[in-house]
């Protein structure tokens, strides 16, 4: 059975992150591209946000009986096909979990004009996420 406690206490970090991810955010581009401090800031913030999602969705996963994925990257389409996520959700959170892998992975290939963009384009999909998983968490 699924543990909501577990999983809300991760949606509330997930949520403190990503108000931090946008006060990163607010400040100007060249700015924060200037900032290595910043930038370190806003790639660790990122790299734990998106692993709070790909650890959530893999404890609702297993809940369903879906443990058989190989990849975090294929997490967000289980949880499509299982109702958790719409579609356009599940998209953008498999581009977030590749840019999970290059944060964890190539660290040394980060480019921080890709990580001050997703600051601002990107960040919308955790609230979304959560949304989601919460409606899941309510109707069970």
């Amino acid at each position: 059975m699924v543990d909501a406690d577990t999983i809300r206490r991760r949606l509330r970090r997930l949520d403190v992150l990503v108000q931090q991810l946008g006060e990163l955010a607010a400040r100007p581009r060249d700015a924060f591209l200037a900032d290595r401090v910043a930038q370190a800031a806003a790639e660790r913030l990122l790299q734990v946000a998106i692993q709070i999602v790909l650890d959530v969705g893999a404890h609702v996963l297993a809940d369903r009986g879906e443990v058989d994925w190989e990849e975090y990257r294929q997490i967000p389409r289980r949880l499509a096909e299982q109702g958790v996520v719409p579609e356009g959700v599940a998209v953008r959170l498999e581009k977030a979990a590749g840019q999970r892998n290059i944060l964890v992975h190539m660290y040394l290939d980060v480019d921080p004009a890709i990580i001050f963009r997703t600051l601002h384009d990107d960040l919308g999909v955790f609230a979304d996420f959560a949304a989601a998983v919460l409606r899941t968490l309510d109707a069970e």
